[in-house]
């Protein structure tokens, strides 16, 4: 039997009672690795328990009297400590739950598989997130490899084939010399990169700068890869970059 501390601690947030039943039943099935902490009915309330009981996630609705789910941005920020799953019988508000970094998107009626798979990358990103906490040392990359998580296994990357890591929404996609990866984590979980040779030249953008072939400062700002691809760099960054670059070339 897996201990209550090492579960999934789980807040429920819905207007309709029987809306919050039927995901409790559904969530029965996953007993070993869920535990439902808490209930709230609205938005307010919801917030209270979220900083009272430090949830792993929040399963949330969107459409709810007085408060939209999606006005939950006006009281946390996308650093937030918990991950937040979006369960609404709208499909319309998808793209507003990416832009506030939702780590997942459920339409009513749930669908068990649907559920399972949420559930099952929740205590994936919490096991890594742990792991990571305990000993920095051992986040998901090796000296040579990057260990990418997904329903079928693990996929190992090489991390000198990777051009940069780009931002899309809850995902990110890796760009490396032969294809795309998209991986179901926002960008700042890859930060950890950094210490590999990686620099955040763009929110939306971590590049591996041993394949920066050269800045382009004349008409826009960008920068181009080895391969000839180009990467915007945002202003702000600029200095840092080319200051990093100086201190990397004369080590």
């Amino acid at each position: 039997m897996t201990k209550s501390a090492d579960k999934l601690r789980v807040i429920l947030v819905d207007d309709e009672q029987h809306a919050i039943v039927l995901v409790k039943k559904l969530l029965t099935l996953f007993d070993n690795n869920v535990e439902i902490v808490a209930e709230a009915n609205q938005l307010p309330s919801a917030i209270q328990l979220i900083n009272e009981l430090k949830p792993d996630a929040v399963f949330m609705d969107i459409d709810m009297p007085n408060y939209s789910g999606l006005q939950i941005q006006d009281f946390f920020n996308e650093q937030r400590s918990f991950k937040l799953v979006y369960i609404t019988a709208h499909s319309e508000y998808a793209i507003e739950a990416l832009k506030i970094q939702a780590f997942d998107y459920l339409l009513k009626p749930v669908e068990i598989e649907q559920l399972s798979k949420c559930i099952e990358r929740l205590n994936v990103d919490k096991n890594r997130t742990l792991h990571t906490k305990s000993d920095p040392s051992q986040a998901t990359v090796t000296d040579k490899k990057i260990a990418i998580n997904s329903h079928q296994g693990i996929d190992y990357i090489e991390l000198a084939d990777v051009l940069y890591i780009e931002a899309s929404g809850m995902y990110s996609v890796i760009h490396t010399l032969k294809d795309q990866t998209i991986v179901s984590k926002p960008l700042k979980d890859f930060e950890f990169l950094v210490a590999s040779g990686f620099f955040r030249i763009h929110r939306s953008y971590l590049v591996n700068t041993k394949e920066v072939k050269k800045l382009n400062k004349i008409d826009c700002h960008e920068v181009e890869l080895k391969n000839g691809a180009s990467v915007p760099i945002a202003r702000t960054k600029k200095d840092e970059f080319v200051k990093y670059m100086k201190s990397v070339f004369e080590g």
